[in-house]
This record gives structure tokens, C-alpha cells and sequence, in this order.
């Protein structure tokens, strides 16, 4: 059986798909999210992000989802999700940015101005 971060292959990709839509509601909403709000969102897998490996594998969702909505032209929409301590993405979200080829330099500008392009990408 084929598993990501121990979960079963089909509930890995459920939980994507409930992280996306959770992502996208932020969007359009206009509000971001904290990480373990959206931790609660997703029911396909359980995260206890009191845990190294659950943070990590939110992490590995919210890159995988970023990645594709990037080369979508929308923007990375984990732009949305923050943490409850600095109100904005963690270094796995700048860490994305600068594989995806972005110049990040100022966090807190380039931030913003991804969640602006996702906001505008989401907007109905």
C-alpha cells in the first residue's frame, strides 16, 4: 500500500483536495487562515500539529497545492494560511517560493503581494 507521510494514498489526496477548497474559501473570504484552523478543516487525515511529522506533512500539502496553482498563474494560495505567531506564512512558504524561481528578499512584501495576486485569482 502506498502511503504519504504514513497516510493511505487516497486519503492523502482527499485531504488535498479539502486543503485546496479551505484555501480557496480564505481567498475568496479575503481572510487568511491560521495553520491549525485549517488543520481542523481537513477530515480525510487527522494532523496533530503538536507534532513534527503532522506539521510537516501540512506543510507537504500546502507545497504540493502551492506548486500547482502557481503554474496555474494564480499565485501560491498557501499565501492564505499563517501562523498565529508572526500572522504570516512559516519559512516553508518562502523556502517554496525561492524553488518555484521567486526572488523573495523582503518576507513580509513578497507575502503580501502573493496573497494580493491569490486573492485576485479567487475573487468571484
Amino acid at each position: 500500500m502506498t502511503t504519504v507521510f504514513g497516510f493511505e494514498i487516497n486519503r492523502w489526496a482527499l485531504a488535498r483536495e479539502q486543503t485546496r477548497e479551505a484555501l480557496i474559501r480564505s481567498a475568496r473570504a479575503e481572510q487568511p487562515v491560521y495553520y491549525s484552523d485549517l488543520a481542523v478543516q481537513i477530515n480525510a487525515i487527522r494532523l496533530d500539529l503538536g507534532t513534527e511529522k503532522d506539521r510537516a506533512a501540512l506543510g507537504r500539502l500546502l507545497g504540493e497545492i502551492s506548486k500547482e496553482t502557481d503554474e496555474e498563474g494564480k499565485g501560491m494560495l498557501s499565501a492564505m494560511a499563517i501562523s498565529k505567531d508572526g500572522s504570516m506564512p512559516t519559512y516553508g512558504f518562502f523556502n517554496l517560493a525561492k524553488e518555484l524561481g521567486y526572488e523573495v528578499g523582503d518576507k513580509t512584501e513578497f507575502w503580501i503581494g502573493q496573497y494580493n495576486k491569490v486573492i485576485a485569482s479567487w475573487r468571484t
